[in-house]
């Protein structure tokens, strides 16, 4: 008779990694698809424009092999590019493997449906169900969308062990045991929830789950302003997308708006323009009579938009969100409101207004812990920019001790960070780099890689400050690196390529370093963007720079030519490919 032997899939390039073909050749999956690919089309190679889609073909198609080998056997009449974008069919467009094999080895539909005929029906029916999970389950989860009154934990594990040993199923142990479907067979069985008119029943019991989940911790982030709760959420991610949608989808606006506002895990993971796209979306839809509701997005949309530098979106938002928490009657959204409007008005300098924001959140009271710790870290901040650096230092330590008690790994940071700027505002920029240097390896680890870059253009400054611009260089390019796939035209990566100009600009290159700030200052203004203490610096010993060394009408073509350019066409400019490690 036969024998099942469990294959495992082939290893896949990471998501979002950008690789080289040679490196990308590495893995086995690529490999493979390179190789079966050559065979059917003697004229492909993977290069530098079809690496990315070849990337995606061989991580959506799980590494299987037999996947993979249909795919390329399509690339006699698909380029890479379109068959990446057609494998939401993947059923029709994986077919015509090797006709001398099995019938269930010549198209993928015909393997996993015989797979599925071999099936109990109680098999069948989870195994449908656990299609509604879009980036994996824990036995919690599948007890939730099972739906069965008879469907207890220990007979939901019996039938995920079966589904397991007939590799229907992925187990991926670790301390808290989850289990995932392969896309393309995760596919398959949605089709089938589908045929079986279960989809609506389950994505609802999805979305109570996913909620309940999500609510319990942000329950316990408010009560801890522990990184911990939201961490442990990550995991959640593609399944908190799909619960959002189906959420929009249903016009379960209350639902959607619950789930985005119970935990930050958007930001915690970085994704602040996702987050910005979903609150847009959110306050299109909730009424104008709902007060605390909209405060508390609007408060969302200041954070998000201030995280990536769109300073003037920010405020306003943060002026929006006090306006509608002050007649919500939940003190709780008003001191929330308040301590955001503080810190966006005292980062564009208007210091008076930030310190009236911060003492009427005070004479509220009942603050979380998270809001008493936000409370100290806005009044550091204010002290910071205000040029009161005994009480910023103050405040500041308190902030760094009271987050390492907590375990909060981005507020540690960003305490290091605001009190490298403490150290460099007091003319100790020698300790400050040093200070920076040591958190970068810690904030290269945090789920969210914007503080790290933070750290690396503030490093840029403190080193241009030095004199160490060959160490300047190289900080602004490796900050330039990371913004430039994410957000070429914003406001931080124009905040490096200052630091990168006045770097230039010692060295004696003086027009590229002014063709540079023309964009930096077009850039800079478009965002509402304002300088603090290490941009100012830079910016002003720049320009005195190119004064001394430019006539008027040559500094004034360089500008209005940086003016003219693009993000891409400035980073492009600036030869960091070459500089950046």
């Amino acid at each position: 008779g036969e024998h099942v032997l469990r294959l495992p899939s082939l290893a896949v390039p990471p998501q979002d990694d950008v690789v080289t073909p040679q490196v990308l050749l590495s893995y086995g999956a690529v490999a493979l698809f390179a190789d079966r690919a050559l065979a059917a089309d003697g004229r492909f190679a993977v290069t530098s424009e079809n690496a990315p889609f070849v990337a995606e073909i061989c991580r959506r198609l799980d590494g299987i092999p037999l996947a993979i080998e249909l795919a390329a056997a399509r690339i006699t009449v698909l380029s890479p590019q379109h068959l990446a974008q057609r494998l939401d069919e993947r059923f029709r467009v994986l077919t015509g493997g090797d006709r001398s094999a099995l019938p269930r080895h010549q198209t993928m539909r015909a393997l996993i449906d015989w797979s599925y005929d071999l099936l109990s029906e109680p098999e069948r029916s989870l195994f449908r169900k656990l299609s509604i999970f879009a980036g994996g389950f824990t036995l919690e989860g599948a007890a939730a969308v099972c739906g069965d009154a008879d469907c207890d934990d220990l007979a939901v594990l019996d039938l995920i062990s079966s589904l397991v040993d007939k590799s229907l199923v992925q187990s991926d142990p670790g301390t808290d045991q989850r289990y995932r479907l392969l896309e393309s067979t995760r596919q398959y069985a949605r089709e089938k929830l589908a045929e079986h008119g279960e989809l609506e029943a389950d994505a609802d019991r999805h979305l109570a789950f996913v909620l309940a989940l999500f609510e319990r911790s942000g329950k316990e982030y408010e009560a801890t302003d522990s990184d911990t709760a939201v961490r442990q959420l990550a995991v959640e991610l593609e399944d908190a997308r799909s619960a959002f949608d189906w959420a929009e989808r249903r016009h379960a606006t209350k639902d959607a708006i619950d789930l985005f506002l119970a935990t930050r895990l958007w930001d915690y993971l970085g994704l602040h323009r996702e987050a910005l796209e979903r609150v847009n979306r959110l306050l299109a839809i909730v009424g104008e009579d709902d007060a605390a509701e909209r405060a508390r997005l609007w408060e969302r949309m200041a954070y998000s938009a201030g995280w990536i530098g769109h300073s003037g979106t920010a405020k306003d938002a943060a002026e929006r969100s006090v306006a509608y928490a002050r007649t919500s009657n939940e003190p709780a959204v008003l001191v929330d409101a308040l301590l955001r409007f503080a810190d966006v008005t005292a980062r564009a300098g208007s210091f008076g207004e930030a310190l009236i924001a911060l003492d009427g959140a005070e004479r509220l009271g009942g603050f979380s812990p998270r809001q008493s710790v936000q409370m100290l870290h806005a009044r550091s901040l204010i002290g910071l920019w205000a040029g009161d650096l005994e009480s910023a230092s103050r405040y500041n330590a308190q902030v760094r001790d009271l987050y390492e008690s907590l375990g909060n790994d981005v507020g540690t940071s960003s305490a290091a960070l605001n009190l490298a700027e403490i150290e460099h505002k007091r003319g100790a920029t020698a300790a400050a780099a040093k200070i920076v240097m040591e958190e970068l390896p810690h904030a290269e680890r945090l789920p969210d890689r914007g503080m790290w870059a933070h750290l690396m253009e503030n490093l840029a400054g403190y080193l241009d400050a030095l004199g160490d611009v060959e160490g300047a260089r190289r900080a602004a390019c490796t900050a330039i690196a990371f913004y430039a796939p994410r957000d070429p035209d914003g406001p931080f990566a124009a905040v490096a390529l200052e630091h990168l100009a006045l770097a230039l600009a010692i060295d004696g290159d003086f027009s590229t370093a002014a063709t540079l700030e023309g964009y930096v200052e077009k850039t800079l203004a478009q965002h509402r963007f304002e300088r603090e203490h290490t941009e100012r610096n830079s910016h002003e010993r720049l320009s005195r720079i190119l004064h001394e060394n430019l006539t008027k009408d040559e500094l004034r073509e360089h500008l209005t030519q940086g003016g003219r350019m693009s993000g891409a066409a400035a980073i492009a400019s600036t030869a960091c490919s070459e500089i950046a490690t």
